[in-house]
Protein backbone atom coordinates (compact mmCIF):
# COMPACT_ATOMS: atom_id res chain seq x y z
CA UNK A 1 0.00 0.00 0.00
CA UNK A 2 1.31 3.42 -0.97
CA UNK A 3 2.01 5.98 1.68
CA UNK A 4 0.11 9.25 1.67
CA UNK A 5 3.29 11.13 0.67
CA UNK A 6 3.80 8.86 -2.36
CA UNK A 7 0.15 9.11 -3.33
CA UNK A 8 0.23 12.93 -3.03
CA UNK A 9 3.45 13.14 -5.04
CA UNK A 10 2.01 10.94 -7.82
CA UNK A 11 -1.19 12.97 -7.86
CA UNK A 12 0.68 16.28 -8.13
CA UNK A 13 2.98 15.02 -10.90
CA UNK A 14 0.10 13.76 -13.04
CA UNK A 15 -2.43 16.49 -12.25
CA UNK A 16 -3.60 18.88 -14.95
CA UNK A 17 -4.19 21.57 -12.32
CA UNK A 18 -1.88 24.40 -13.33
CA UNK A 19 1.16 24.76 -11.10
CA UNK A 20 0.54 21.72 -8.92
CA UNK A 21 3.24 19.60 -10.57
CA UNK A 22 5.85 22.25 -9.72
CA UNK A 23 5.15 21.81 -6.00
CA UNK A 24 6.71 18.32 -6.14
CA UNK A 25 9.04 18.82 -9.12
CA UNK A 26 12.22 16.84 -8.31
CA UNK A 27 14.61 19.14 -10.18
CA UNK A 28 13.31 22.33 -8.56
CA UNK A 29 15.02 23.86 -5.55
CA UNK A 30 13.19 23.84 -2.21
CA UNK A 31 12.61 27.60 -2.57
CA UNK A 32 10.96 27.13 -5.96
CA UNK A 33 8.72 24.40 -4.58
CA UNK A 34 7.85 26.58 -1.60
CA UNK A 35 7.05 29.49 -3.92
CA UNK A 36 4.73 27.30 -6.01
CA UNK A 37 3.06 25.93 -2.87
CA UNK A 38 2.46 29.48 -1.57
CA UNK A 39 1.12 30.60 -4.97
CA UNK A 40 -1.24 27.62 -5.08
CA UNK A 41 -2.44 28.35 -1.53
CA UNK A 42 -3.03 32.05 -2.30
CA UNK A 43 -4.90 31.16 -5.50
CA UNK A 44 -7.05 28.64 -3.62
CA UNK A 45 -7.93 31.12 -0.88
CA UNK A 46 -8.74 33.79 -3.49
CA UNK A 47 -11.04 31.39 -5.32
CA UNK A 48 -12.82 30.47 -2.09
CA UNK A 49 -13.31 34.13 -1.12
CA UNK A 50 -14.79 34.96 -4.53
CA UNK A 51 -16.94 31.83 -4.47
CA UNK A 52 -18.31 32.76 -1.04
CA UNK A 53 -19.04 36.35 -2.14
CA UNK A 54 -20.80 35.11 -5.27
CA UNK A 55 -22.86 32.59 -3.30
CA UNK A 56 -23.80 35.24 -0.74
CA UNK A 57 -24.93 37.62 -3.51
CA UNK A 58 -26.87 34.85 -5.24
CA UNK A 59 -28.58 33.57 -2.10
CA UNK A 60 -29.73 37.03 -0.96
CA UNK A 61 -31.08 38.06 -4.35
CA UNK A 62 -34.81 37.75 -4.48
CA UNK A 63 -37.24 37.56 -7.32
CA UNK A 64 -40.74 38.85 -6.89
CA UNK A 65 -43.62 37.75 -9.06
CA UNK A 66 -46.78 39.85 -8.93
CA UNK A 67 -50.05 39.17 -10.70
CA UNK A 68 -52.32 42.23 -10.84
CA UNK A 69 -55.51 40.22 -11.01
CA UNK A 70 -55.33 36.79 -9.38
CA UNK A 71 -58.46 35.68 -11.27
CA UNK A 72 -56.92 36.40 -14.67
CA UNK A 73 -56.29 33.07 -16.42
CA UNK A 74 -52.63 32.18 -16.80
CA UNK A 75 -53.28 30.89 -20.31
CA UNK A 76 -53.99 34.46 -21.44
CA UNK A 77 -50.69 35.86 -20.17
CA UNK A 78 -48.31 36.34 -23.08
CA UNK A 79 -44.93 34.76 -22.61
CA UNK A 80 -42.65 36.30 -21.49
CA UNK A 81 -44.77 38.75 -19.56
CA UNK A 82 -41.99 40.07 -17.37
CA UNK A 83 -41.54 43.55 -15.93
CA UNK A 84 -38.23 44.44 -14.35
CA UNK A 85 -38.66 47.20 -11.79
CA UNK A 86 -35.84 49.56 -10.95
CA UNK A 87 -34.42 49.31 -7.45
CA UNK A 88 -33.85 53.09 -7.37
CA UNK A 89 -36.02 54.97 -4.93
CA UNK A 90 -38.12 57.89 -6.08
CA UNK A 91 -36.77 61.31 -5.19
CA UNK A 92 -39.95 62.96 -3.96
CA UNK A 93 -38.60 66.49 -4.40
CA UNK A 94 -37.97 65.87 -8.11
CA UNK A 95 -41.30 64.06 -8.51
CA UNK A 96 -43.14 66.96 -6.87
CA UNK A 97 -41.41 69.49 -9.17
CA UNK A 98 -42.35 67.37 -12.17
CA UNK A 99 -46.00 67.20 -11.10
CA UNK A 100 -46.19 70.92 -10.38
CA UNK A 101 -44.88 71.85 -13.85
Amino acid sequence: MKSIKTFWSDYCEKSSLHGLRYVVHKEATPWERLLWAVLMAVASVTILVHLYASWKTFSYSSMQIVVDNPRYPLSKIDFPAVTICSMNKILYSKAKRLILR
